[in-house]
């Protein structure tokens, strides 16, 4: 296994904890009265909601408004499968963000 294996994971977490320490500093500078808990599980929230509303747009873009012609051999079905990939990795990233949230909010609340 070389580094460029995981070089794909190491974007992942980039883009997580960088969206996750931004939601932090924001929710802590306006809302400072704010408990530990609801600062974690609100600032964990704003990439797997984008990415979730995304994968809902693919959905009912594909599903409803799409006709054979635009779907071509089988271009809606390969989009829905990337949009059920996408959903899969969700599940993945919510527990990261929730952990770089954890610690960066510890920092933060001295």
């Amino acid at each position: 296994m070389t580094i460029y294996d995981l070089r794909g994971f190491a974007i992942l977490l980039g883009i997580c904890a960088v969206s996750t320490i931004g939601a932090v500093l924001i929710i802590d500078k306006f809302r400072h009265n704010w408990s530990h808990r609801k600062i974690v599980l609100i600032s964990a929230a704003p990439l797997p909601a984008i990415l979730f509303a995304l994968c809902l747009f693919i959905f009912i873009e594909t599903t409803y408004f799409s006709s054979e012609e635009e779907c071509g051999i089988d271009g809606c079905g390969m989009a829905i499968m990337a949009a059920t990939i996408l959903l899969i990795s969700i599940v993945i990233i919510y527990p990261i963000c929730l952990a770089v949230a954890e610690v960066f909010c510890k920092f933060t609340r001295r």
